[in-house]
């Protein structure tokens, strides 16, 4: 009962008529079972893709009037994701200095010859902001490539 292919037809009609929706879904879609129409529709709502007014009476079961699209429907439908992409990012800001800092807590920390840290994080201090940008994505590799294998993850992963 439940077809991608005629959800994507539905969320397509109805983003053509978006801001408006279909006052009577069973009549646009008359080649389709009734049963098909409802199944898929109430799915769609489920996912908060579609909204509807409900109505009912005591002869008929529950059916949906100007069933219409939802801004996340749409968004669903964007190749790009639509706003839901844009305000769904997440940025994460460090100020240069604070960054820098970071970054030579951690090389003090390391064990090896002072002289050599003290070398590394000078350097690091000097560095213009396009270089800090290089050094930051690849600790983050970095960084990300350890986690990979940390037991923790592993743990997450396999159980």
């Amino acid at each position: 009962m439940i077809d991608r292919a005629f959800q994507r037809d539905i969320l397509d009609r109805l983003k053509q008529l978006y801001p408006h929706g279909m006052t009577d879904p069973v009549k646009e879609f008359e080649d389709i079972s009734e049963r098909k129409i409802w199944a898929n529709i109430v799915y769609l709502m489920e996912h908060g893709l579609v909204d509807g007014i409900s109505a009912a009476t005591e002869s008929s079961p529950v059916r949906y009037m100007n069933v219409r699209i939802t801004a996340r429907g749409i968004d669903f439908m964007e190749d790009d994701g639509g706003l839901s992409a844009v305000l769904g990012t997440v940025t994460v800001r460090f100020a240069e200095d604070q960054f820098k800092e970071m970054l030579a807590s951690h090389i003090k920390s390391i064990a090896g010859p002072s002289s050599v840290k003290d070398r590394l994080v000078s350097t690091l201090r000097a560095l213009p902001a396009n270089a800090l940008n290089v050094v930051a994505l690849r600790a983050l590799e970095a960084g990300l490539s350890s986690l990979a294998t940390t037991d923790a993850v592993q743990t997450l992963l396999y159980g």
